[in-house]
């Protein structure tokens, strides 16, 4: 009964709240004075002292009090002592600072203060930090102060550049990232622990001539911050692109929390960029020669003799396929394992074709880190060798990193040590590319090879089989002699790769020792495949 009479209580109020809703009763009006809003006030929190001396930036700590509300903002300002004297003092000036001259710190209870400094080191420069907040009704504290003064001593700073001629172009690509640049700075007198970041001004001045006539008291570009666009910036480190051929001089310096710059440091560049970026007049095509020959006969080698012989064949295979001698040169680099083709040369081509007919000494590891470099920059390779990746001492693995692998796209080059007929087993090649023509071994040449019996002209000595990374286009299979016996037989000897940024073949076999006239259809498909559209 009790629970039926307090729903009938609790219905008939919610009845009575509704009809006055309907009947629009009026708000309670507000009467009386607002309440007038109480500036907060602030306070040093470490309770430092005047007079204080420091060789860096101090960094102070404060706190505030808002009655009723919360402190929203913190704000500071430096005058120096003279300009603060001058106008009465502190306490004066306190009360008088223009909106203009306060910076905004945010939300913070303490913050390292940037105070005034003197390029004379021995000087102290006395000034006064100024400190205020503001609430949530943009109301101010009075400001509170301590007399400070700081002397200073200039940072100093050093520039990091990769070793050696770089290559450049006009941006980054796949295969080339730029040209990498690093500073680095100090300010042990100042700072003997780790100092607060520097900001950096980096010029790049050039192109000179060479290096004797460069310096800095010409135009330059300045290596903008990536991320703002400012001229300083607090990065350590960049990325050079867009450099033409020439020496150019990298200019940095520092400034620090003073913003007092250090003594620039300069390092120098030499620069390649390739010719056919900017230019047309470049060549097509530069021949190598890699060849060792030798004076003492030796297993399956030619020997000096036929050095002429080796440079003629392939410069006839080169102009038999349309060029003329005004579009390739020929570079030797046989004999001397010191002479070695770098960016000084292969700027001004865009396909370097390399005859390595030796099976003795492969490609060095200087020469093979300067073709991948030339290929970053969107060069072009074609090796037409005879073991010029392996150790011919074994039967060798090309390791998985370099030139072979990286860009050549080849995880093996294999082939018995050489002792025994089963070396000497290629008499052609099978192609797996139409247009692409069988090929035979031209025995009349094999035979010019030495032997220390001389019944081994029917195939050629010391070729191998590669295996391809996927990616790789096969041209050619290993035709054996005896194909039931060989362990070669029907395996990849040429292979062309083309990962658009560059273009990369390998060939197992010299083409010199091939019928000529089979030998230039192959060399006219590759030089139409390596530059068409060029």
């Amino acid at each position: 009964m009790k629970k039926q009479i307090l729903l009938s209580v609790l219905l008939a109020a919610a009845g009575f709240v509704s009809l006055l809703l309907l009947s629009g009763c009026n708000p309670i009006e507000l009467t009386g004075t607002a309440p007038v809003n109480i500036a907060p006030q602030i306070l040093w929190a470490d309770f430092p002292q005047d007079s204080l001396a420091y060789s860096y930036n101090p960094t102070l700590y404060w706190y505030s009090k808002d009655s009723d509300g919360q402190v929203m903002e913190y704000e500071y300002a430096v005058i120096l002592a003279d300009t603060v004297n001058a106008q009465g003092g502190p306490s004066d000036v306190a009360d008088n600072i223009a909106d203009s001259a306060w910076i905004s710190l945010g939300n913070v209870t303490r913050a390292r203060i940037p105070l005034f400094a003197s390029p004379d080191t021995s000087v102290f420069v006395e000034q006064f930090v100024f400190v205020r907040c503001m609430d949530d009704k943009e109301a101010y504290s009075d400001a509170i102060y301590l007399f400070l003064s700081r002397n200073n001593h200039p940072p100093t700073c050093e520039v990091f550049l990769p070793p050696g001629p770089q290559w450049c172009l006009p941006e980054t690509t796949n295969s080339w990232t730029g040209i990498p640049v690093s500073w680095d700075g100090k300010d042990s007198l100042d700072y003997p622990g780790i100092p607060p970041a520097f900001l950096w001004e980096v010029r790049i001045y050039g192109p000179f001539a060479d290096s004797l006539s460069a310096d800095t008291t010409g135009s330059y570009v300045p290596m903008v911050d990536l991320e703002t666009g400012d001229l300083l910036t607090t990065a350590k480190s960049g990325i050079i692109t867009d450099l033409v051929t020439g020496w150019y001089i990298v200019y940095v310096k520092n400034y620090d929390d003073a913003f007092v710059p250090s003594i620039p440091v300069l390092g120098s560049l030499e620069v390649y960029e390739p010719r056919w970026i900017r230019h047309s007049d470049y060549k097509e095509i530069l021949l190598v020669d890699h060849n060792k020959l030798f004076s003492t006969p030796r297993y399956g080698e030619l020997t000096v003799a036929f050095r002429d012989s080796l440079t003629d064949y392939y410069t006839a295979l080169i102009e038999g396929a349309g060029y003329t001698g005004a579009q390739y040169d020929v570079f030797d680099a046989n004999d001397d394992l010191t002479v070695v083709v770098d960016q000084s040369v292969l700027y001004d081509y865009k396909l370097v074709v390399v005859i390595d007919t030796d099976w003795n000494r492969k490609i060095s590891t200087t020469q093979q880190d300067q073709y991948a470099k030339y290929l970053d920059v969107g060069g072009m390779l074609w090796v037409i060798g005879r073991r010029s990746f392996d150790d011919p001492s074994q039967l060798a693995r090309i390791e998985y990193a370099g030139l072979p692998f990286n860009y050549m796209n080849l995880t093996g080059a294999y082939l018995n040590t050489p002792n025994a007929r089963d070396s000497a087993e290629f008499r052609g090649a099978t192609p797996l590319v139409a247009g692409f023509p069988e090929l035979s071994v031209d025995t009349l040449k094999v035979s010019y090879t030495s032997w220390p019996l001389n019944h081994y002209a029917e195939a050629l000595f010391g070729v191998g089989y590669i295996v391809l990374r996927p990616g790789s286009e096969p041209l050619y299979t290993f035709q054996a002699l005896d194909p039931f016996t060989s362990r070669f037989h029907a395996f990849p000897v040429a292979a062309r790769y083309d990962p658009g940024t560059y273009k990369t073949s390998y060939f197992s076999f010299p083409l010199y020792f091939i019928d000529q006239a089979s030998a230039q259809t192959v060399t006219s498909n590759m030089l139409e495949w390596f530059l068409a559209g060029n």
